[in-house]
């Protein structure tokens, strides 16, 4: 168990960071993340892990964990997102396809940097969000509008990153395929 340690870090916010945990450690534990707690807990399988809450059967693309989700009647795939500080990113694809900025009325403009460079995109909030079975509302989130990168990607519909994740206490089963999420309360 790691506590109290910034393991979640934002691309750019490395003072103060120990490390990051990514993909050959996750892929090889279960992975507890109790954002509240500030704990990542590490063990050989999930079950040690006492995962509670809804389960939900993840895919991976590459190293990417990935999630079937909707947000306001829009189907497809959801990436999982630790290392992102964003609560949900609409990839720009969709954005543009759908029109979104013109559906949302969203008028103000973001730009931001990180590890995949400068991203742009407008601020709006979806109304309902549902990763798997699990629903949220009226979620804060971004609609990229860059042209290249990791947001432009097209096999995927957005991006969940750890201000919607904190709302829970999430495990992660790389091996196991599988991602329990269990509301805070």
């Amino acid at each position: 168990v790691y506590k109290r340690q910034e393991v979640f870090s934002s691309a750019g916010d490395a003072a103060g960071t120990d490390g990051i945990v990514g993909y050959e450690v996750i892929a090889r534990f279960a992975t507890r993340f109790d954002f509240a707690r500030g704990t990542l807990t590490l063990a050989r399988n999930a079950s040690s892990l006492n995962p509670r809450g809804s389960r939900l059967h993840i895919a991976l693309e590459g190293q990417q964990p990935e999630v079937d989700g909707e947000f306001d009647g829009i189907r497809g795939r959801i990436a999982i997102d630790t290392g992102s500080m964003s609560a949900f990113d609409v990839m720009s694809p969709v954005v543009r396809s759908q029109r979104l900025i013109a559906r949302y009325g969203a008028s103000q403009r973001f730009v931001a940097r990180g590890i995949g460079g400068t991203l742009e995109s407008y601020r709006a909030r979806v109304r309902t969000l549902r990763l798997g079975n699990v629903v949220v509302r009226n979620v804060e989130t971004a609609l990229d509008t860059t042209e290249k990168g990791a947001m432009a990607e097209p096999t995927i519909i957005g991006n969940v990153g750890v201000p919607l994740l904190e709302r829970f206490v999430m495990v992660l089963d790389v091996r196991g395929r599988a991602m329990y999420l269990d509301a805070v309360r």
